[in-house]
């Protein structure tokens, strides 16, 4: 990815009906991810959360858990200006707090 890594590369359909749908109450996001390797078939009881507009799964889920999601996209770059990426966080953050 080319700097600045904070600025979205291109927008992702998230799936309704999936966690990452429920937090964030958004069907399209941008986010700052460029592929050089991807998730081509979900493994065993994983579930696609998200696309990229090209077809590649950018955000997988696995329904068992209490927080176990896979984000393709940077976070981490993202979050001081990016309300969704915060929300992110936030429920990781409340999901570990669970006892």
């Amino acid at each position: 990815m080319e700097k600045p890594y904070e600025l979205p590369a291109h927008l992702v359909h998230i799936l309704e009906g999936t966690p990452l749908y429920d937090l964030l109450g958004t069907s399209v996001l941008p986010v700052n991810s460029i592929h050089h390797q991807a998730v081509k078939e979900p493994a065993g009881d994983l579930s696609v959360m998200a696309v990229s507009e090209d077809g590649l799964i950018e955000a997988l889920h696995r329904k068992k858990s209490r927080f176990v999601w896979g984000i393709q996209w940077h976070t981490e770059y993202l979050f001081r200006t990016d309300e969704a990426s915060r929300k992110i966080f936030a429920a990781f953050v409340a999901a570990c707090r669970q006892d």
